[in-house]
């Protein structure tokens, strides 16, 4: 067996990157990746975003395009350390914010994306940015920024529950704090993997955090 570790070459940090299309390479930790979807057609599949933490502890947001999805779709898988570069450095649109930092990581068709997981780098595997609900009211149709919250699952509710392929939606009753409930609404891939949590009982709790979400008052 190999015990030996990868060799990583010349990377920066997220904080050093620079705008444009350059020769950068960086190197962090995958967290999660989500499919985005027209908001008023969830039909309208518009490509891959996934959050890449660095050593630093700064998490940055990158996305695949629909047309290059095919190219790397295998190859994402949270968790993992991969080392990326040839790719284009942007700045962040004013709405939909998942990080705090101000740019965005676009995949071009040169993009080359690589597992270093076997590599003397210390990254941490998680790293969340919770909200109270105070700050969900101040975010409530604005679509400016998708911050994580933490709560009790009180009630779940939705057609094909025990249907882990199904994608339709799941309605979850979220307590943040006594007497202060939220209705939480799951679609398409993220609905589909909650039900597969239901379906594994020793991975179902009653405490979740909740990641990206785009809070909204109802009339």
């Amino acid at each position: 067996m190999d015990f030996s570790l990868q060799t990583i070459g010349p990377y920066v940090v997220f904080e050093d990157l620079c705008l444009g299309l350059k020769a950068q390479h960086v190197v962090g930790r995958m967290l999660k990746f989500w499919t985005v979807r027209n908001e008023t057609n969830h039909e309208d599949f518009k490509g891959i975003s996934f959050l890449l933490l660095d050593e630093s502890n700064t998490t940055i947001h990158c996305f695949i395009s629909e047309e290059l999805v095919g190219q790397y779709y295998a190859d994402l898988r949270e968790g993992i350390i991969f080392q990326i570069h040839n790719f284009e450095v942007q700045g962040c649109t004013k709405h939909h914010k998942v990080t705090d930092y101000p740019l965005v990581i676009n995949f071009t068709e040169n993009t080359s994306l690589v597992d270093v997981s076997n590599t003397w780098l210390s990254i941490a595997k998680y790293k969340f940015r919770i909200k109270g609900y105070d700050h969900l009211l101040a975010l409530a149709n604005t679509n400016l920024a998708l911050p994580d919250v933490v709560g009790e699952i009180t009630t779940v509710e939705g057609t094909n529950l025990h249907n882990p392929t199904s994608t339709d939606r799941v309605l979850i009753r979220l307590n943040l704090l006594p007497n202060v409930t939220i209705s939480l609404s799951l679609w398409g891939d993220t609905a589909s993997r909650f039900r597969g949590l239901l379906n594994t009982p020793s991975e179902v709790k009653s405490v979740a955090v909740v990641t990206s979400l785009n809070p909204s008052l109802l009339e």
